[in-house]
């Protein structure tokens, strides 16, 4: 019984396509045009049909407004909606030869929608529906998927703008979404720095040469650890805007920040060879071993602020981890004069009891 039912739907789908030897034909895909642009609407026989007693109608499906009404061997323009009068015709030469086709000039937002073509003539009739999408003006598209970087590194956000608007007229906007900082603008046909956040000045830039192409990508030099998260590249242009966003996540070590981790943890290495030093030679210069870890760990803060922080970052730290030594020395100077005397008085313990 299913079987019957969808050998049924198929026959009445042929049947409506093809009757009486011929069947009306039309494109597969949606078309799409701009506003502004002209487009032609396919619609066909496959075979020739004599001029007499045909008629074509063309109409919007939505709201069976007429299109185009060809009928008695000729347009009949005072049939047509007045929206589509002077802009949608038929090519006369092609009729005779089954090539029903709609031109249809200075396309409009308001022309989106799906047209039915029913062609009529003695033997049969037909039709075949054309779907007509707007292509915006305007598109903008980023990467699929996110960036990965490290500190120190460089990366490229993509931002690809699709425009038939010259690059003069484009305002081009490079924005942090969580804060809105304004990692780069273009206007005016070129790059403002003067207008960037001064976190990303010369660091964040375009490429020029890229531009009159459409491709607005942003490239970030000396990448840092607060510049992961998410970028919005934002194109205005005339009355509308479209925007894309780009992702930089996973921020990895550098072979500088490698370094840097590896001096900041030999310092508690230099810190047990101290002692033990001290406890076999008291003449271990103590203060020498001190000052000398705390500089390892002052380079270790310039080695990481320089890749991933700022230079306030690297003064402040280094100079807590200098100005820290005064009071390190003190307290390690009090413990170990506190461990010798401790030392000296068990010493003096048994000549003591023996003298007694």
């Amino acid at each position: 019984m299913r079987t019957l039912t969808v050998l049924g739907l198929l026959a009445a789908v042929w049947g409506a396509l093809r009757t009486e030897g011929f069947s009306v034909q039309g494109p597969k895909e949606p078309l799409v045009a701009r506003p502004g642009d002209e487009v032609l609407l396919p619609c066909s026989v496959d075979s020739t049909v004599s001029l007499q007693e045909l008629e074509v109608e063309w109409r919007r499906t939505d709201s069976e407004v007429l299109v185009l009404l060809f009928s008695e061997g000729a347009s009949r323009p005072e049939s047509q909606h007045q929206s589509y009068r002077g802009r949608a015709e038929l090519f006369p030469q092609e009729i005779p030869r089954g090539n029903f086709s709609l031109r249809l000039a200075n396309v409009t937002a308001e022309d989106s929608g799906v047209y039915r073509c029913a062609v009529h003539t003695a033997q049969g009739s037909g039709e075949t529906t054309v779907e007509l999408k707007e292509k915006k003006s305007l598109v903008v598209t980023g990467a699929d998927r996110a960036v990965v970087s490290y500190p120190g590194g460089e990366v490229v956000l993509n931002c690809s703008v699709d425009t038939h608007i010259p690059p003069e007229q484009l305002e081009v906007q490079w924005l942090r979404t969580d804060s809105k900082v304004l990692v780069l603008l273009f206007s005016g046909g070129e790059s403002r720095p003067e207008s960037q956040h001064q976190s990303y000045q010369g660091r964040a830039e375009l490429f020029p040469q890229e531009i009159p192409r459409g491709n607005f990508s942003l490239r970030l030099k000396d990448v840092r650890t607060e510049d992961k998260g998410q970028f919005v590249c934002r194109v205005f242009a005339e009355n509308e805007s479209a925007e894309a966003t780009a992702e930089l996540i996973e921020l990895g070590f550098s072979s500088i920040h490698v370094g840097a981790l590896l001096l900041a943890f030999s310092l508690p290495v230099l810190l047990i060879l101290m002692w033990i030093g001290y406890c076999f030679d008291k003449d271990v210069p103590v203060r020498t071993f001190l000052i000398a870890s705390n500089v390892v760990l002052s380079i270790s803060f310039v080695l990481w602020g320089v890749t991933a922080g700022s230079l306030e970052e690297v003064i402040m730290c280094v100079t807590v981890n200098l100005l820290r030594i005064v009071p390190l020395l003190a307290f390690l100077v009090s413990a170990l004069h506190i461990s010798h005397c401790t030392l000296v008085v068990v010493e003096e313990i048994p000549i003591t009891r023996k003298a007694l």
